[in-house]
């Protein structure tokens, strides 16, 4: 672990999660401390997930020190696991989570943290049954979408009728909405899409998006 400043414009990712079980976002979990063992994340010494619903904490060596992670972030660790050295972002660790001062200091920095990061690996959970067919279905329709010009949409506001770019977004927005009509999807498609959206993180995605639409 090495401190830096955004300012230096250093290269790193930043991962999204959620502190929850990533696989049900009705669950509230309470934490569950396991101290017989360590396990370290980035050499791959793990066992078997817990099937309790409490969030046992698992123990990661950074620095040569033992921090204890949950279950869902050692999980995704484990996951960007690789021989290749990677500079990551990650709040739990990056941030003291003992200390309130500065808790409330980089929260607020938490937009740009993620706004200069190189790339923002995101952690849905675990790999079920029909989560490839969702995930392929969806790469699907944004290549589709890509094609259609909406990645114009990304970083701009919506226009007024009366603005020149009004008549572009609109045009891109209806292009969107008939290739989702008409793209065909069969019915397991569309269950594991579904269930896909049920995550804990898209559920979190949805409701920050209707607060920042109702501001």
């Amino acid at each position: 672990m090495r401190v830096v400043s955004l300012d230096d414009s250093p290269k790193y990712a930043a991962l999204s999660y959620t502190w929850g079980d990533p696989l049900d976002a009705s669950t509230q979990e309470i934490t569950k401390a396991k101290s017989d063992h360590v396990d370290d994340a980035i050499s791959g010494e793990s066992e078997n997930n817990s099937t309790h619903k409490e969030i046992e904490v698992r123990n990661i060596r950074v620095n040569g020190a033992i921090l204890g992670v949950s279950e869902y972030l050692f999980q995704a660790l484990s996951h960007l696991r690789s021989d290749k050295p990677l500079a990551l972002w990650v709040d739990a660790l990056s941030i003291d989570q003992d200390c309130e001062e500065e808790k409330s200091s980089q929260v607020q920095r938490m937009s740009r943290v993620y706004q200069a990061a190189e790339r923002v690996p995101v952690w849905l959970g675990p790999a079920t049954e029909d989560s490839d067919r969702a995930m392929d279905t969806i790469a699907r329709l944004g290549e589709a979408a890509r094609e259609l010009g909406v990645l114009e949409l990304r970083h701009g506001k919506l226009h007024t009728p009366t603005s020149p770019e009004y008549a572009r977004q609109t045009e891109i927005m209806r292009a969107v909405v008939s290739m989702a009509r008409d793209t065909a999807i069969d019915g397991d498609d569309y269950v594991a899409i579904c269930r896909l959206s049920k995550r804990r993180w898209v559920m979190t995605l949805r409701l920050r998006y209707h607060q920042m639409l109702t501001r």
